[in-house]
């Protein structure tokens, strides 16, 4: 590459990237912030803190070269690709190492002996708690930057026939208080249970992030988008009660109706986007497919889809077509059973290099274990959508909407996802067993399905 080239290339990345660099630049700087708490709490801790930050500042060179890596590629809308996904993953990983972080210093200040964040239940809490926090916010704001863009979007191009937003209503605050309250109340007897140490009803850090976590969803409430245009009609939301929204083909579409909804507690379901109670509209697929979104002017809404599938020729009472709700032919959804079994094989495999780095490192090998069991799941799901135990056994992960490839946001979340299913006293993978999709609640925040070929 000539330096002419290179110049140019170097000038475009920072063009169309500003909020990027900015990102990085904040992340750079609070970084910096945590190395010198470690530094200045030296005379209080067990170790020496230039080996503790050495640990860390691989960690984060390593996270931030990703972040560049990520947008300075060639790809189409790489702005949009700045806010609305690497900046959730960004935060998420942030929350990660800030958990770690925080819980490496509470640990072993004034302590006599080093213990590593992940060796006790409140440290493990305090670090899936941070990147959940981060993943939270970062979602909410990589919102926000969608509705920002779909707004302008409306307002500027043809193809847009209808735009519209919908805010929650107390309906909706008391089901997601319900909902989010059921799964952060054991976390918080949980850590309060394994925190001996501290008198009883005191406060600890993991208490505190996961109560404010609960009164940001429940205070903050999701927001959503509608478009409607001559190809689709998308919905986006903000928060993590509809993972990311969905998008329906306008020559997928059967019917368009206006329905009565109201909030669900305990409703996972990713095609339901109700945030109120009241109108919304429904549509139906031909392959049986039904999605939901709370919409006061959902009649207004229906006249536009029906006008739009007239105008394109769109087929009209098509759902005999397809009458089956469930996976293409050829496939089967993946059993709870079979993927324990997968999961299993998965475990052992990973249980033996830990234990011979664990015995060959000691507390750098438990590290290090830690660091391949999250590259081996996320690098093996981003690239083939299948471990080790999921290709013995044929399980193969794809989007829950179409069947296609994940993409890497899809694994992050799922991965962050089966972090919280775990941590739940086993609840979000026991799931799968009672899911008429065989979902669990990784699956459901990540927007994927896990399928099997038969015959």
């Amino acid at each position: 590459m000539s330096t002419g080239t290179y110049a140019r290339w170097v000038r475009s990345v920072l063009a169309v990237n500003p909020v990027l660099l900015v990102f990085i630049a904040i992340y750079v700087s609070i970084v910096a912030l945590s190395f010198a708490a470690v530094w200045t709490t030296e005379s209080r801790l067990p170790v020496q803190p230039g080996n503790l930050t050495s640990y860390w500042l691989e960690s984060e060179v390593i996270g931030i070269a990703m972040y560049v890596a990520w947008v300075a590629l060639r790809r189409p809308h790489r702005m949009r690709y700045a806010l609305e996904t690497v900046l959730p993953i960004g935060l998420c990983l942030y929350g990660v190492d800030a958990g770690g972080l925080t819980a490496t210093l509470w640990f072993n200040l004034d302590a006599k002996t080093f213990q590593m964040p992940f060796d006790s239940l409140p440290g493990i809490g305090l670090v899936l708690g941070g990147g959940f926090a981060g993943g939270l916010l970062g979602r909410y704001l990589g919102g926000l930057a969608a509705t920002n863009r779909l707004r302008r979007e409306a307002a500027s191009t043809l193809r847009s026939a209808w735009f519209a937003e919908t805010s929650p209503d107390g309906s909706w605050r008391r089901a997601t208080g319900i909902t989010t309250g059921l799964i952060v109340l054991p976390l918080i007897l949980l850590a309060q249970a394994t925190s001996l140490a501290y008198a009883p009803g005191s406060l600890l850090p993991i208490q505190l992030l996961l109560a404010g976590t609960w009164a940001f969803a429940v205070v903050g409430g999701d927001h959503a988008t509608i478009s409607i245009t001559d190809a689709a009609i998308r919905v986006r939301t903000r928060l993590l009660s509809n993972n990311m929204g969905w998008s329906v083909a306008l020559s997928e579409v059967e019917r368009a109706q206006v329905i009565a909804a109201r909030p669900e507690p305990l409703n996972f379901d990713r095609s339901r986007c109700v945030l109120r109670t009241g109108p919304a509209l429904e549509i139906w697929t031909v392959t049986g497919g039904r999605y939901v979104v709370s919409l006061d002017e959902a009649a207004d809404s229906v006249a536009v889809i029906e006008a739009l599938r007239s105008s394109t020729g769109a087929p009209a009472g098509a759902r005999d077509l397809q009458t089956r709700v469930g996976p293409a032919p050829g496939l089967e959804f993946g059993g709870f059973w079979l993927r324990v079994a997968a999961y299993i094989i998965d475990v052992g495999i990973l249980g033996i290099v830990a234990v011979i780095l664990s015995s060959a490192l000691g507390a750098a090998g438990q590290a290090m274990g830690a660091l391949i069991f999250m590259a081996y799941f996320i690098g093996l799901w981003g690239t083939t959508g299948q471990t080790i135990g999921m290709m013995l056994l044929g399980l193969h992960v794809v989007r829950n909407l179409d069947g296609g490839k994940i993409t890497w946001g899809n694994v992050v979340l799922r991965f962050v996802g089966s972090l919280v299913a775990f941590a739940c006293i086993y609840i979000g993978v026991i799931w799968v067993a009672f899911d008429s999709r065989k979902r669990g609640w990784h699956d459901m925040i990540g927007g994927t399905v896990v399928v099997r070929k038969v015959g």
